[in-house]
């Protein structure tokens, strides 16, 4: 995969495509959401409070996930405007809540495509069963698609979540619905492996769980405001975010079996270390 900075041109091809493309239509209308009713909304919603005992939870355990695999060395000159918006977040929070301890985590950086199983640890061995339901699906349609994929990166979403704080991410738009296709067709392999018991019977969250169309990479989080929020920062965050709304942060190319993998990691963040955490190529 190749990482381009942003590039004249990028924001009247990507607006184009939105004004055609359907399912580019729907993931922008779910950026909608999560700004208008899972943030704004519950920034101003006086009864709202974080779960500090569910974030201590979700923070430490482990999850695996279906990812495309994002490098920030490699994509340096991609990343470096990336990393200057979370740095102006980080400023702004602490600006009003000093105590508060922000988290930018671009050595973690993914998109997710399909989310697998919660809250349990799992080493290499047990991700080579997911890889084997997994690569004869990738290949096909990595074939036929990546070739005229790219994913635009674009603005920030953001998320407020009573057992994840406040995250905010990169908002990508791919111009083929390649991960939408991908997390469809993924999902049917899985759970059609799993009856089969190809995967055992407690090896993917249950098949109505959460499922999501969004292509996004968060990378940055913050566990610790208070609530109700200041109305000052609740004005000045929003301002901060809709001043990013038409930055291009440049745009992914070029996808290879060897970007997708199979990442068990801690917490949603999916963070994998020497002492916590396994992934597994697909390449």
């Amino acid at each position: 995969m190749q990482y381009y900075p942003s590039q004249a041109g990028d924001q009247a091809d990507l607006n184009r495509l939105l004004l055609h493309h359907d399912h580019l239509k729907a993931l922008e209308a779910e950026y909608s959401f999560m700004w208008e009713r899972q943030t704004l909304a519950r920034f101003r919603d006086k009864d709202f409070q974080t779960d500090a005992l569910q974030m201590a939870q979700l923070d430490s355990a482990r999850f695996t996930s279906f990812i495309i695999k994002l490098d920030a060395q490699a994509g340096e000159a991609f990343f470096a405007p990336v990393q200057q918006a979370y740095e102006a977040l980080a400023s702004l929070v602490r600006q009003f809540f000093p105590k508060s301890q922000s988290e930018i985590s671009l050595d973690a950086a993914h998109i997710t495509i399909k989310s697998l199983l919660d809250h349990r640890a799992q080493e290499t061995s047990s991700l080579q069963v997911y890889h084997q339901v997994l690569q004869p699906v990738l290949t096909p349609w990595l074939s036929s698609l990546a070739g005229d994929t790219v994913l635009y990166a674009r603005g920030l979403f953001t998320n407020l979540h009573a057992g994840k704080g406040l995250t905010v991410g990169v908002k990508f738009y791919p111009s083929t619905p390649l991960v939408q296709i991908l997390r469809g067709a993924a999902g049917v392999a899985l759970y059609e492996a799993r009856e089969q018991g190809l995967i055992p019977e407690d090896g993917l969250r249950p098949e109505t769980a959460f499922h999501t169309m969004l292509t996004h990479s968060s990378g940055f989080r913050v566990r610790d405001l208070t609530y109700p929020l200041p109305e000052d920062f609740v004005r000045e965050f929003g301002m901060l975010i809709n001043s990013y709304e038409n930055v291009h942060f440049g745009s992914l190319q070029g996808l290879q079996p060897e970007d997708f993998w199979i990442r068990n990691g801690q917490s949603d963040a999916l963070r994998v270390s020497e002492q916590a955490g396994a992934e597994v190529s697909l390449g």
